[in-house]
């Protein structure tokens, strides 16, 4: 008499499902994040008394490399954090909204924390603000620049070459005798 009980250990076995890929943390330091998603929700666990709903910007930011996603929520009670993200991503205050903030890059430091569970996360300690791109140099006004006009502008800017001053004796010196002739007694 088979009972439903054992007939199920007849059956092939399924194979386990195979492990979620793990990835590195990102370094702690400072290092160069791209804003990969940028969504206005709400979040539960960022609600206050001031934001009841938790209601604000998520953003998902991915580090040069096989790293680890790492997550950044700026919630509306707090303009401060928004005004940092800005800086940083070269943006003006009013501009910081989920349309532009997505694909953006900037410099941030990053710190590691332990979670209650034991598993350590990398999070954003701060937001670096943005390094101003350099500007090329001004073109003259009677047209564009030509090789011959950077190598005048290059000798221009080097300094004049100077012959080294001569070696002067020093007054402490031991007196030197003039030839093979010359002895000093």
């Amino acid at each position: 008499m088979t009972d439903r009980f054992d007939a199920g250990f007849d059956a092939p076995q399924k194979e386990p499902a195979s492990p979620a890929r793990a990835y590195d943390l990102v370094p702690r330091g400072t290092c160069r994040v791209e804003i990969v998603k940028a969504d206005r929700k709400a979040v539960p666990w960022r609600a206050t008394t001031a934001n009841p709903t938790g209601e604000g910007i998520v953003l998902r930011l991915r580090a040069a490399g096989g790293y680890s996603f790492m997550f950044v929520d700026l919630p509306d009670d707090k303009p401060w954090l928004r005004q940092h993200v800005a800086r940083a991503v070269g943006i003006e205050v009013d501009l910081c909204v989920p349309e532009e903030l997505t694909s953006r890059q900037a410099h941030v430091e990053i710190e590691h924390v332990q979670l209650r569970d034991g598993r350590t996360k990398a999070v954003v300690r701060k937001w670096l603000p943005a390094r101003p791109t350099p500007q090329p140099p001004a073109q003259p006004q009677g047209g564009t620049a030509t090789l011959i006009d950077a190598i005048e502008e290059w000798r221009n800017d080097k300094p004049a070459k100077t012959s080294p001053p001569a070696p002067r004796r020093s007054r402490n010196a031991v007196p030197r005798h003039g030839g093979d002739d010359d002895f000093p007694f």
